[in-house]
């Protein structure tokens, strides 16, 4: 995957603003649109028929190769179709998404301050989560949790608004939660969901809790927005969850406040956890059985796979890249309804400290 490099070396501003917020953002609502009108995934026939043409391509004609010219050349000869095949998929994938890898970072547009980022501003943030999870848990679940396209139309205002919040100049199409035959592989490497770069369209795997999903959705249209890191994605989907009702923002602070916690030394951790409720320590434990009945084998492979994808494409964190939103939270300047500030206009520079 490091062919990427050598492919695309292009500044990041160039990203941003040619292709981010030039060709991608003109492109994303019409292949979302296009693909929303299906419920099944797309990316399913793709697979299935590009699996077809590698098993035609190394059965049906290597033998037929191999009976006009001997079997290494026709080894060589398929090598080099299959290679071709490859790389122009991989130019397809820059094409659609993947040219977002190199754009800015997500941060840049709000008032982030990396000097804010400290132990304890992020002690700080975990109290915030454990107030937040005890207050809207009650309310969160005094009626039935939104799923599917209902979900959509409950999510798709507040993405809105994080859009505007972020100050992103076109409004990025929503991708409804499609069915996948990839249902079962999500279950077993404990993969919460997928937004298909070629057909920009998202799955959420089948056994996500209702609480889990407005938060997992919202990741993934984070990946429709064009933030491509982990982090980025899922600093644009608690901003749109926290800019909903309260099922959202529940939903918001339950994947969040792991994360923080993690985060946190073993004395903070034990005294931030503490005052948290049964309600949302119930949350969490059905959350943990989901998790238990993924393959041990199947999602240690699954994760160390895409850990090298993202670090072929940059992200120097890799996997742990999907905790770095933390930073982007604990480093960010927000009012009391949790909006981020826009950044302050360059000034003069500043003296440093006298002495």
């Amino acid at each position: 995957m490091a062919i990427v490099a050598a492919l695309a070396p292009l500044p990041a501003a160039v990203v941003e603003r040619y292709y981010s917020n030039g060709a991608y953002a003109w492109l994303q609502p019409v292949i979302t649109g296009w693909s929303n009108r299906v419920g099944f995934a797309l990316l399913d026939p793709l697979a299935l028929a590009a699996a077809a043409v590698g098993v035609d391509l190394w059965t049906r004609r290597l033998r037929r190769r191999a009976r006009r010219g001997g079997r290494g050349q026709a080894v060589l000869g398929t090598l080099g179709t299959t290679a071709t095949l490859a790389a122009a998929g991989w130019l397809v994938f820059l094409g659609t998404w993947g040219l977002n890898y190199r754009r800015e970072p997500v941060t840049t547009r709000v008032d982030f301050r990396a000097e804010r980022v400290r132990p304890e501003a992020v002690e700080a943030l975990a109290a915030t989560a454990v107030d937040e999870l005890n207050r809207l848990h009650a309310s969160a679940h005094a009626r039935p949790w939104p799923v599917g396209l209902a979900l959509v139309a409950r999510l798709a205002p507040a993405f809105g608004r994080a859009q505007e919040g972020l100050g992103l100049a076109a409004h990025v199409r929503p991708g409804r939660p499609k069915w996948t035959l990839f249902g079962p592989y999500f279950r077993w490497a404990a993969v919460a969901g997928m937004t298909d770069p070629f057909l920009l369209e998202v799955m959420l795997t089948p056994d996500a809790l209702p609480f889990e999903q407005p938060a997992l959705l919202a990741h993934e249209w984070g990946h429709l927005a064009g933030y491509a890191v982990e982090s980025d994605a899922s600093f644009v989907g608690w901003l749109t969850c926290v800019a909903g009702d309260d099922q959202l923002r529940y939903s918001a602070w339950l994947d969040l406040f792991p994360r923080v916690l993690g985060g946190l030394a073993g004395d903070a951790h034990k005294r931030v956890a503490a005052p948290l409720g049964e309600g949302p320590r119930r949350d969490y434990r059905a959350i943990e059985r989901r998790l238990a009945r993924a393959s041990p084998w199947v999602s240690g492979a699954a994760w160390r796979s895409y850990d090298r994808f993202l670090k072929a494409h940059r992200v120097a964190g890799g996997v742990a890249s999907y905790d770095a939103v933390v930073r982007a939270v604990v480093g960010t300047r927000f009012d009391d309804a949790w909006r981020p500030a826009r950044p302050a206009p360059p000034g003069p520079a500043a003296r440093p400290p006298a002495g």
